[in-house]
């Protein structure tokens, strides 16, 4: 008996808790609200930038450590080859990283879109919706370009890669003065491919960063200026000098919004 007045009272309990959470929901209308999506793909985002910048920091790492290998060889080229062969390794292991990102930052940015346009199939009034397709519109585009771009940098790395591997393959057989000169004009190639790879990946680091603050619902504080202390009202030489004035100065205009003037209230449909 005990045991059945117990699976009742748990039956009463569960029964009870479901009806205050249809109530939770009828007050609140159940809403998901699409900012999260927005705030999950500007977080991915921003760590693509970090992702984009540290591939870029093992990209100067490798071609530094190979300028140096042939260009400025020691007594003994064997600690300038691994120190070269360590960081074509850590170069390698970025741009797979790099490239996962990349494919992770896609699938968030469909997914918000896609929150996106159910939310506007539930609005009532054209206006509003029309207001906020055209916003979607704007922020799609610069999202997708931003995806192309991301997809063209990191194509152009593997290729370099792969052409930095030939020449770890080339001078680990030949580690002497004469397979150095020879790597010289290699070298000096794989140099000029870098450095517009390094200006590209720059770009993008920099792009991913902000596009991430725009989509993001935090909203970063502005740095407010510091006001200068007013000087004394006496000059040393006796000079009068004029009272500063006790008008406060004007506050800063706010940031402005990106988000559509809703305007007037339409009929509903």
């Amino acid at each position: 008996m005990k045991h059945h007045h117990l699976l009742a009272f748990c039956s009463k309990s569960t029964a009870a808790l479901f009806m205050v959470a249809l109530l939770a929901c009828a007050s609140t209308g159940c809403h998901s609200t699409g900012y999260k999506k927005a705030n999950v793909a500007s977080q991915g985002l921003q760590y693509g930038a970090a992702e984009v910048q540290t591939e870029a920091e093992a990209l100067q790492s490798t071609m530094q450590a190979l300028d140096n290998l042939v260009n400025q060889p020691g007594s003994d080229l064997r600690p300038q080859f691994m120190h070269f062969s360590r960081s074509l390794d850590w170069l390698n292991a970025c741009a797979k990283r790099t490239d996962a990102t990349g494919k992770r930052i896609q699938k968030n940015n469909t997914a918000y879109l896609v929150k996106w346009d159910k939310e506007m199939q539930g609005m009532s009034y054209d206006y509003i919706r029309a207001s906020s397709e055209t916003r979607r519109k704007e922020v799609a585009g610069h999202l997708q370009a931003l995806d192309k771009r991301f997809v063209e940098a990191q194509s152009a790395v593997q290729p370099l890669i792969d052409y930095l591997e030939d020449i770890r393959r080339a001078l680990s057989t030949d580690l002497t003065v004469g397979g150095l000169d020879a790597a010289k004009p290699i070298v000096a190639k794989a140099s000029d491919n870098a450095s517009k790879l390094d200006t590209a990946l720059a770009s993008l680091g920099a792009e991913l960063n902000t596009s991430g603050t725009q989509i993001s619902s935090y909203v970063p504080e502005s740095k407010t200026p510091r006001v200068a202390t007013p000087a004394p009202t006496g000059s040393p030489s006796g000079t009068p000098v004029a009272e500063p004035s006790t008008n406060p100065a004007p506050a800063p205009a706010p940031a402005p919004v990106t988000a559509p003037d809703p305007g007037p209230r339409a009929e509903a449909k």
